[in-house]
């Protein structure tokens, strides 16, 4: 540890210096190398990612830069209190137009069984327009599909919620991911019907809940 705490001595000298315009690539190859060489350190990790952390809260630029939020996600793996850090975040403008924030605070809810806090969190993601929107309202659709017992169509490929590797694993991928297909039909041709309805669900104590769910049907016209 005393050879680590050098080391990072050395980094935080070098971070003094620095005149580059991108601080969190000089993090980023930091950590890296931690993760690389010593793995199993994950005491000294969480130490590095609360640094982090403190150092980038209040430059806004970095707020929804993925690098970031995946340290975000990373660093709320440690917490023992996570819903508490996602308000944190959220608070501060962090991970706000991010979709994995999102899920994973979503996801959280709903192992404790805050399932209408769940919700709601799904629809703020939505409502800010978090990125993608597509993976967004799809783990949206899957959720209401758990809480009903109602089979999505075939491309749902599976009706668990994302554990937080699996969103990690997403975040960095989205900005090398393929573009669409522009083949695709115009969206003022779409017709989008919404279909709102609520169930009735029970908290620990026993009283009712009723928890709005929302549903899409888009009508494409046939050539």
């Amino acid at each position: 540890m005393d050879n680590l705490e050098n080391v990072f001595r050395m980094f935080e000298a070098h971070m003094q210096s620095y005149t580059g315009n991108d601080p969190l690539g000089e993090w980023e190859s930091f950590i890296k190398w931690v993760e690389e060489n010593f793995p199993d350190n994950k005491e000294y990790l969480m130490t590095l990612l609360e640094h982090l952390m403190k150092e980038f809260l209040h430059k806004k630029n970095y707020h929804n830069d993925s690098r970031f939020i995946n340290y975000c996600l990373k660093f709320a793996e440690y917490n023992s209190d996570r819903h508490q850090f996602f308000e944190f975040l959220y608070n501060q403008g962090i991970g706000t137009k991010s979709s994995y924030i999102y899920m994973s605070w979503a996801g959280h809810l709903e192992a404790q069984g805050e399932l209408q806090h769940a919700s709601a969190i799904f629809q703020t993601g939505i409502h800010n327009e978090a990125e993608p929107k597509e993976l967004l309202q799809q783990q949206y659709r899957l959720f209401q599909a758990r809480l009903t017992g109602i089979h999505l169509p075939a491309q749902a490929t599976t009706s668990e919620p994302l554990h937080s590797a699996q969103i990690l694993n997403q975040v960095m991928m989205t900005n090398s991911s393929p573009e669409k297909n522009s083949a695709c039909v115009p969206r003022s041709q779409v017709t989008r019907t919404f279909i709102v309805c609520c169930i009735e669900i029970r908290n620990v104590a026993g009283q009712p809940l009723w928890l709005p769910l929302l549903s899409s049907i888009d009508t494409v016209p046939c050539a």
